[in-house]
């Protein structure tokens, strides 16, 4: 308590408070300041942390790390690398969907949402297929199973293999329903992938407001339309 300690809140899942209980009273204990990665969790923050300093600062990324491949020879040898059907319409999403070891779905990220999504524009166009990354997709990977919607699933990548993957798509969705970033959303603004998103964490503060839909109306999805360029000029002033 003799230290001046900053503390750092990603998100607050209004669903979980009772899980955030214990963090929270340790966070007004130790805390001198507190940060918010987005403006949505510093306005969260003052309902909790009354009388507190809360600063807001966006996510830096690096871009050595996240980049966009110019030559469309580069895309089309790195889709036959990883198999990818290079005439599909391809659809990511490289966040976890999945609590823990149950198989049910983590609904603060959506994949359910995700799901519909999906679905919906296969039923309109049988080419969609889909590109998942990273750790605890079990829920969406077993709902393309059964919807029979072809995927590719690229469990533990490096961040080199992630780049190629955001380059290979067509259109990357954020389905959230809480959120403090997510990262993806700087990382499509870098490698310039189309990308739309419901309204959550900093998707507002950096995407144009038509690439944005409602959660509450998933079908609202349909409506948005992805600004690349918008996205890549709020970006590019968070690069290291």
């Amino acid at each position: 308590k003799t230290k001046k300690v900053v503390m750092t809140q990603h998100h607050v899942d209004e669903e979980k408070l009772d899980q955030l209980k214990k963090q929270f009273d340790f966070m007004k204990e130790y805390g001198t300041k507190f940060h918010a990665i987005c403006d949505k969790t510093k306005q969260q923050m003052k309902k909790y942390f009354v009388n507190r300093s809360i600063v807001h600062h966006k996510l830096w990324v690096n871009s050595n790390n996240f980049y966009q491949l110019n030559s469309k020879g580069d895309i089309d040898l790195i889709m036959k690398k990883y198999n990818i059907n290079n005439t599909a319409l391809l659809v990511g999403s490289f966040q976890k969907d999945t609590e823990g070891k149950s198989n049910l779905p983590k609904l603060s990220k959506g994949p359910d949402l995700f799901v519909k999504i999906v679905e919906d524009m296969h039923k309109k166009d049988n080419n969609v297929e889909v590109v998942l990354a990273g750790l605890r997709r079990d829920y969406i990977i077993n709902q393309l199973d059964s919807l029979g919607i072809k995927y590719y699933y690229f469990n533990m990548v490096s961040i080199k293999q992630l780049n190629e993957l955001y380059n290979c798509l067509d259109l990357y969705v954020v389905s959230s329903r809480c959120e403090g970033g997510p990262r993806a959303i700087v990382e499509c603004g870098l490698t310039k992938t189309p990308i739309i998103s419901t309204k959550v964490g900093i998707a507002p503060e950096l995407m144009h407001e038509e690439s944005l839909f409602d959660s509450e109306n998933w079908k609202s999805y349909a409506s948005a339309k992805p600004n690349i360029e918008f996205l890549h000029n709020n970006v590019k002033h968070l690069t290291t």
